[in-house]
């Protein structure tokens, strides 16, 4: 599943119309739509994912991760912390990945 299609899902489930959930999140239904159908060049930012996230009972990590976001907490203390990072890596290697 895409995060537009996660996104489109609970929004429709939730009883909101595009417009209603636009508003709620302070973006356009022009661009709420783009992100449901997956014709948008750019990721939606945290903040923007996180409004989503509340306003549609999701999980934030998980509207983060099907956004192939990386939620900048995660990334700070990551950049934060070298270590992390070279262990991150040797897993990744040890998945093939």
């Amino acid at each position: 599943m895409t995060i537009g299609e996660l996104l489109r899902k609970k929004r429709c489930s939730m009883g909101f119309g595009l417009n209603q959930l636009a508003d709620r999140i302070g973006c356009s239904p022009a661009y709420l739509s783009r992100v449901e159908t997956g014709s948008i060049d750019n990721i939606p930012s945290e903040l923007l994912l996180g409004k989503l996230a509340r306003s549609l009972d999701l999980k934030h990590d998980e509207v983060c991760r099907l956004a192939r976001r990386i939620p900048d907490d995660v990334a700070s203390y990551v950049l934060d912390n070298p270590g992390v990072l070279k262990r991150l890596r040797k897993e990744m290697n040890r998945r093939g990945t």
